[in-house]
C-alpha cells in the first residue's frame, strides 16, 4: 500500500504539473490574442473615424490652418494693431498626375495686378509646350481685394473659378497661383477637371512658405500733458503700438505705428486719456 500510495501520489504531482503548464501556454495565448483583436478592433476604429471626419472639414479651412503653421516671419505679438495678412515668401511649386495629364501648380508673390500679369506670364515662358495656362490672383485682402482668373482654353468655370477658391479660402493676399496642364490624351470631363484644378492649386498652396505682412501707419500725437503722458505710454503699448519718438517741450509729442485696423483705438485712448485735448493726426 505505501508504494501503491506513492504511485498515487506521484501521478497527482505529475498531473497538477502538466495542467500548471497547459494554463500557463493557453491562457497568455488567449489574452494575447484577445489583446491583439482588441487593437485590431481599436485600429479599425479610428481609421474609420478618421476617414469620417476628415472629409467633413472645410478643405480650405484645413489648408488655412497647415498655411498658418507655416509662419515664419513675423509673430502674431509683434504685430502693431492688426491690419496684416498671409503672403508668399517665396515662389513654390507642385506637381500632380490625373490620367496621364500633369497638372503643375505655381505660387508666387504678385503685390499689384502689373506683376501678377508678369508672373502668368513668367511661367507662360517656363513651359512653353503646355496646352493650359490656368490661374487666378488675389491682390489685397479682405474688404480691398482684387481678384482674376482664366480658364486659358479649358470648358468654363472648370479651372480658373476652382483655382480661385482655393485661394480665396487660404487666407493669402498679394498672390497667383498658376495652374499649368500638359495634355495626357484622356479627357476627363467637367466634374474631373474642376477636381484636377482644384486639387492642384491645394498641393501648391500646401507646399507653401509664408510671411505675414502688415500695413502699418503712423499718427503723430500732440497736445499731452507730462503727468499724462505716462499712462496712455502703457495704454498704447498694450494696444500693439509702437512708439517710434518722443519730444518733450512744453507738452509731450510722440509718433506712433501702428496697423490700420488700429487707428482708432489709439485715437480712443487718446482721447479718453487726456479728456478730448490732445490732437491725434495721420503723417
Amino acid at each position: 500500500r505505501p508504494a501503491c500510495a506513492q504511485v498515487v501520489e506521484a501521478s497527482w504531482m505529475a498531473l497538477r504539473a502538466f495542467t500548471s503548464v497547459a494554463l500557463l501556454m493557453i491562457v497568455p495565448a488567449r489574452l494575447a490574442s484577445a489583446f491583439t483583436t482588441s487593437c485590431v478592433s481599436m485600429s479599425r476604429t479610428s481609421l474609420w473615424c478618421s476617414s469620417l471626419i476628415l472629409p467633413r472639414q472645410h478643405r480650405q479651412g484645413v489648408l488655412s490652418h497647415n498655411l498658418r503653421r507655416g509662419l515664419r516671419v513675423t509673430a502674431a505679438s509683434e504685430v502693431p494693431g492688426g491690419g496684416e495678412m498671409l503672403v508668399p515668401s517665396a515662389e513654390c511649386e507642385a506637381e500632380i498626375k490625373v490620367k496621364n495629364s500633369r497638372f503643375i501648380g505655381s505660387l508666387g508673390h504678385t503685390p499689384t495686378v502689373e506683376k501678377a500679369r508678369e508672373y502668368i506670364a513668367s511661367v507662360k515662358s517656363r513651359f512653353p509646350d503646355a496646352r493650359h495656362h490656368c490661374y487666378a490672383f488675389a491682390i489685397g485682402h479682405g474688404s480691398s481685394v482684387t481678384h482674376g482668373m482664366s480658364d486659358d482654353g479649358e470648358p468654363s468655370g472648370t479651372a480658373g473659378r476652382p483655382i480661385l477658391a482655393v485661394l480665396s479660402g487660404s487666407n493669402l493676399g498679394d498672390c497667383t497661383v498658376v495652374v499649368t496642364r500638359y495634355f495626357g490624351g484622356t479627357k476627363l470631363g467637367t466634374g474631373g477637371l474642376v477636381k484636377a484644378y482644384t486639387e492642384s492649386a491645394q498641393s501648391c498652396l500646401l507646399s507653401a512658405e509664408v510671411e505675414v505682412k502688415v500695413n502699418l501707419v503712423q499718427l503723430i500725437i500732440t497736445g499731452m500733458e507730462y503727468h499724462q503722458y505716462p499712462r496712455i505710454k502703457t495704454q498704447l503699448e498694450n494696444a500693439n503700438s509702437r512708439i517710434e519718438e518722443e519730444i518733450y517741450g512744453g507738452g509731450v509729442e510722440i509718433l506712433v505705428s501702428v496697423g490700420e485696423e488700429g487707428v482708432d483705438q489709439v485715437k480712443n485712448i487718446v482721447s479718453e486719456g487726456t479728456s478730448g485735448q490732445a490732437a491725434v493726426e495721420l503723417v
